[in-house]
């Protein structure tokens, strides 16, 4: 029974003296390829981690006397290039996302620091596994893409948040009633409702500065001005809805054909030399409802 597992001890570690040759030849392969698409693939061959495994193992049972010459040089490369392998497979596939989700206004924001994490990828393609400085490649390539890539991540995600509490604006119009048969207050417009919209704004508005801290860009730029742009878009979009929601609720409200609704507003007339409304009814009137609810 011993000679059989001395036997197949014997074929195993032969066999695996095989892989190590071919493993050697992955080694001396480049970082990084490209794919059909143009995508960046990492070069890294999964068996390399599986040896180094089996490598620690042997030691740790101490058995590294099994272990050949090639083996030995084999495992002394590993520490340093399992590591960068880690490093590089999360800076390739933050630049992969960043590839398929980066806006045009977006790279130009980052242009400087999408040139330099260009630059240094495209190093990848002339060094190996085991180049000398690989590690320190490695830990300049993750930093950087990582750096990048927070930055675009956090400014998206702020955005998304200010689109959401934009979207919040025309949930409720800015003037209405506080009960369904109670009068709306001209002398005072400043209903909790119109107090709770306001705030809502001035979140939003905090919410869309956090985004603009993010990219750190001459204010003065086309790149920033494109971006500013595409912000004003967003905010613009979205007054237009809030404006649309308060102007259906008024036209519902004051709609002279539906007798369901109670009166809106009151309209004092006053018997003067001449009769006066108040409100003016006149929309040129400086204290006309028009003018005041424009105030506002």
């Amino acid at each position: 029974m011993k000679d059989l597992l001395s036997k197949f001890e014997n074929y195993i570690l032969e066999k695996w003296k095989v892989q190590l040759d071919e493993l050697d030849e992955k080694l001396d392969q480049a970082l990084f390829l490209k794919n059909q698409d143009d995508q960046v693939l990492l070069n890294f061959d999964s068996r390399i981690s599986a040896v180094a495994q089996e490598i620690r193992y042997l030691k740790q049972i101490k058995k590294d006397n099994l272990l050949s010459e090639k083996a030995m040089n084999f495992d002394r490369k590993i520490p340093n290039l399992l590591l960068s392998q880690s490093l590089l497979a999360c800076s390739v596939q933050w630049y992969s996302d960043l590839s398929q989700n980066l806006v045009e206004y977006e790279k130009k924001l980052i242009s400087k620091q999408w040139d330099d994490l260009i630059i240094l990828l495209e190093e990848g393609y002339s060094k190996i596994w085991t180049s000398e400085g690989l590690l320190s490649y490695a830990e300049k390539l993750y930093d950087l893409t990582k750096y990048v890539y927070e930055t675009v991540m956090k400014a998206k995600k702020n955005i998304l948040d200010v689109e959401k509490l934009i979207k919040r604006w025309n949930d409720v119009p800015i003037y209405v009633r506080e009960t369904p048969s109670s009068l709306i207050e001209l002398n005072d417009l400043k209903t909790p409702t119109y107090k709770k919209q306001l705030d809502l704004i001035k979140l939003t508005a905090g919410r869309m500065n956090d985004a603009l801290k993010l990219f750190k860009s001459n204010p003065d730029s086309a790149e920033w001005k494109d971006y500013i742009l595409c912000l004003e878009s967003i905010i613009k979009e979205g007054l237009i809805d809030a404006i649309k929601c308060s102007l259906i609720y008024l036209q519902k409200n004051t709609d002279p054909n539906n007798k369901k609704i109670d009166p809106f507003y009151k309209i004092h007339m006053l018997l003067q030399q001449d009769i006066i409304f108040q409100p003016p009814l006149k929309e040129q009137d400086e204290q006309s409802l028009l003018i005041i609810l424009n105030l506002f």
